[in-house]
């Protein structure tokens, strides 16, 4: 099973690693785990890199990969699998990973920066706010969305931010690695920026300066 998504939300601490069980490889490409699951029944192994961050789950008996946990099987005994290898993954993530929402430090540069506050205009969606320029057009929209919006395997949510950005510039911006192409709005204009640990905190205060400048140029 993938879990690349949570590499995209935050840092490995190597130091960690050791402690928690995983060794290098031979080649020193990545690192390895192997743990039981389920008693001695079934085994899995993690491979955890920079890049890469994968579970596979092996029948004790016969050391062959037990496939239905990769597919989307829905039977009791595979969901019951698939639970504990997310248990681990998540373990992982909670003990070997430095892991920063920035939402929060956003938040306060923005409401000091552009003096305003924070607006809730969906009664539907708590989690979803605005920030708006003195000509009550909104210049940064907060969500919580799945990664799976950007295309990345994983029903999870990550906090984005939404910037409008001169059109003529929008393909030199988008990186498709921290910087999207906008969700549920105008992908011309518009860009969904992660507010995660990997974001460039300098870069996206200066995507939101010109988000407030381009949203000041329209007219009530």
């Amino acid at each position: 099973m993938n879990f690349d998504y949570i590499l995209k939300r935050g840092i490995i601490d190597f130091g960690k690693l050791k402690d928690f069980g995983f060794k290098k490889n031979k080649s020193d490409e990545f690192y390895f785990l192997q743990t039981e699951l389920l008693q001695t029944d079934f085994y899995a192994t993690v491979k955890l890199s920079q890049n890469i961050f994968d579970i596979q789950v092996f029948e004790n008996e016969t050391n062959e990969q037990y496939i239905l946990v990769e597919l989307n099987s829905k039977g009791k005994f595979v969901s019951e699998i698939k639970n504990k290898v997310l248990s681990l993954a998540q373990k992982i993530e909670q003990e070997c990973f430095i892991k920063t929402d920035v939402k929060e430090k956003y938040v306060k540069f923005v409401t000091t920066k552009f003096d305003c506050i924070v607006d809730f205009p969906f009664k539907t969606a708590t989690d979803y706010f605005v920030f708006r320029n003195k000509n009550k057009k909104w210049f940064a929209l907060v969500m919580n969305v799945p990664f799976e919006k950007f295309n990345i395997q994983s029903s999870e949510k990550v906090s984005i931010v939404n910037l409008k950005v001169d059109s003529a510039k929008i393909n030199s911006i988008i990186d498709n690695k921290t910087i999207f192409e906008a969700y549920h709005m105008n992908k011309k204009n518009w860009i969904s920026v992660f507010l995660t640990i990997h974001t460039d905190f300098e870069k996206l205060k200066e995507l939101t300066r010109e988000s407030f400048r381009l949203v000041g140029l329209v007219n009530n």
